[in-house]
């Protein structure tokens, strides 16, 4: 089973309960974990990763949501740092959501957190694990998203609306005063909806220059080393290598992978069985991602993205993308991404 949260988040936790005056002694008693041993051993965390939900349900005991959570959330919005650096330089708003997507599923990959374009409107959206929402509303996720957006866009403010799937925030007031009174309620998940024209509006602040740069940085300190010992990240390491760098196209097909990773076709097929996942999966979900992000980039040719996800032909591609994403890749490169684009056939 996958873990609830990722180490680097579980030691987030531990340190805003100290914040609040909880010592290591009254966790220790009171979830049987060692707190020193959960942040400095990484064996000792993956041993007892289904109990660490408890972190979670202790801060909603002591409150921290309905004091501190969403004045946390906009201070992390300010903080000069990798983190946001690499978010605040992006194409667009839609880009900077695909970015957040990518590390809130790293960082907590029990939930599940996407966008999707619907009726000319992009809904970037949060489903959380049941476990979690017993004790964890969206209000804090909700905050950074929107005060990441209004960073982003600076004096052009966007309009969007607000769906959370719980009747109430804990911090209502404070939500509506620093984010949005307008909110819808009971909705069958969390979301932010961004009318189409303004989350694909182009910044000229975006620096192509830096990209890269940011990018590895990035995955470097806060994704790679929470995924790096399964089959499965293993796996999406090579497809998203062979498709950043035009690499052998080989990796897409499962025979030359099971050899690659030394087991059989049926070995590996188990193997990402047990992970919750299977071959088809994972090439369709780094297919699924990297479509959209080389479309906003404009460096590539439609055709020249089909070859590099591994497809046959563009029709094959053409017809997974207006699965995704209810548009064709040509439509969707329409939508006023880029200044200056690249040839479209």
């Amino acid at each position: 089973m996958n873990p609830i949260y990722s180490h680097d988040i579980v030691k987030f936790h531990i340190e805003k309960l100290r914040a609040m005056g909880v010592n290591a002694h009254d966790l220790y008693n009171d979830l049987g974990l060692s707190i020193n041993s959960i942040i400095d051993s990484k064996h000792y965390y993956e041993k007892h990763r289904s109990q660490c939900y408890k972190f979670i349900q202790t801060l909603h005991e002591c409150g921290y949501q309905k004091s501190l959570e969403i004045t946390d959330a906009m201070s992390s919005v300010q903080l000069p740092s990798i983190f946001n650096s690499y978010f605040l330089n992006s194409a667009n708003i839609l880009d900077l959501l695909r970015k957040v997507a990518v590390f809130s599923n790293a960082c907590y990959p029990s939930n599940q957190v996407n966008w999707l374009i619907e009726n000319n409107y992009v809904v970037f959206y949060l489903k959380q694990n049941r476990l979690e929402q017993q004790f964890c509303s969206s209000q804090g996720f909700l905050t950074y998203i929107a005060k990441m957006i209004d960073e982003y866009t600076g004096q052009d403010k966007v309009p969007y609306e607000i769906g959370v799937n719980a009747a109430y925030l804990p911090n209502f007031e404070g939500f509506c005063l620093n984010v949005t009174d307008i909110v819808r309620f009971k909705e069958s998940i969390s979301y932010i909806k961004i009318p189409l024209l303004h989350a694909t509006k182009n910044y000229q602040h975006y620096n192509t220059r830096i990209e890269t740069y940011l990018e590895q940085t990035f995955k470097t300190a806060f994704i790679t080393p929470s995924k790096m010992q399964t089959l499965t990240a293993l796996i999406s390491d090579d497809l998203n290598t062979v498709i950043q760098q035009n690499g052998d196209k080989r990796i897409f097909n499962i025979e030359f992978t099971s050899s690659r990773h030394g087991v059989s076709r049926a070995s590996l097929y188990r193997q990402l069985q047990q992970e919750n996942t299977s071959f088809s999966q994972l090439v369709e979900s780094v297919r699924h991602r990297e479509a959209s992000a080389l479309i906003i980039s404009g460096q590539l040719s439609i055709t020249e993205i089909s070859e590099r996800l591994g497809y046959a032909n563009i029709a094959a591609f053409n017809r997974a993308f207006k699965r995704w994403y209810g548009l064709s890749p040509k439509q969707f490169r329409q939508l006023d991404f880029f200044s200056t684009s690249v040839d479209t056939k």
